[in-house]
């Protein structure tokens, strides 16, 4: 209620309320955005968390995946469960880091997250049970900084070449004559070479056996590149 009548704009429930279920029902009858840490979690607690704050008709939740441990070890990130939960539930998703480096926030922004929590000090020595593993201002730049190179990298997931790349298939292999080849001759294998470039209406590598055993329509010099209408291919 006193966060409410300073006028917040969202709450931030840590793991240790996820099974607070009485107070994760009063909060989202605020019916304000909810970020919610799942350390220590299940999936039943989960799902039971947010079952709840829905059943208010509030459906502004952020969920964190989080490990309550402090700091957290590489091997128990557990990154992948960020993909679990963007599977589950229909909400946007983040990571609560509690590691002691800046990897594994800018690894959960490749995997999808939006929201990043992360602890700051201004000097790691200071006392206290947080600040030996928490960010210095100059990591806090550079792990900003990373991921908002990474937020520019996912695409489409299609599989196509980008605007960028169009030019550079000119530079893929082509079929080409390794000698003067006559008109009417009968292709072998030693009159043809695979080389760059692979100009527009050149033939791929891949055409190289059907070539084999064609007659030639037309004159081709020696360094000359291969195109269809030069053999009777369909």
């Amino acid at each position: 209620d006193l966060l409410d009548n300073l006028g917040i704009v969202a709450y931030k429930v840590a793991s240790y309320e996820l099974t607070y279920i009485p107070l994760l029902e009063y909060i989202a009858k605020k019916n304000k955005p909810i970020i919610l840490s799942t350390g220590m979690a299940n999936e039943f607690e989960l799902k039971e968390a947010v079952e709840c704050i829905y059943s208010t008709g509030n459906k502004q939740v952020i969920i964190l995946h989080c490990v309550s441990q402090y700091p957290t070890e590489p091997n128990n990130v557990n990154l992948n469960s960020l993909l679990t939960i963007k599977r589950i539930f229909d909400c946007p998703i983040g990571f609560s880091d509690h590691t002691e480096t800046i990897y594994a926030s800018i690894a959960a922004v490749a995997l999808g997250a939006k929201v990043i929590e992360k602890h700051f000090t201004l000097n790691k020595s200071l006392s206290g049970p947080d600040h030996f593993y928490a960010l210095e201002p100059d990591e806090l730049k550079q792990m900003v900084t990373a991921i908002k190179e990474v937020e520019k990298m996912p695409g489409s997931k299609k599989i196509k070449p980008t605007v960028s790349e169009i030019h550079e298939r000119e530079w893929r292999r082509a079929i080409y004559a390794a000698c003067d080849i006559p008109e009417g001759t009968v292709i072998t294998k030693d009159m043809l070479i695979i080389v760059r470039p692979s100009p527009k209406g050149s033939l791929a590598p891949k055409y190289l056996k059907e070539l084999l055993g064609k007659k030639i329509r037309k004159d081709i010099e020696k360094g000359e590149f291969f195109k269809k209408e030069m053999v009777d291919l369909p």
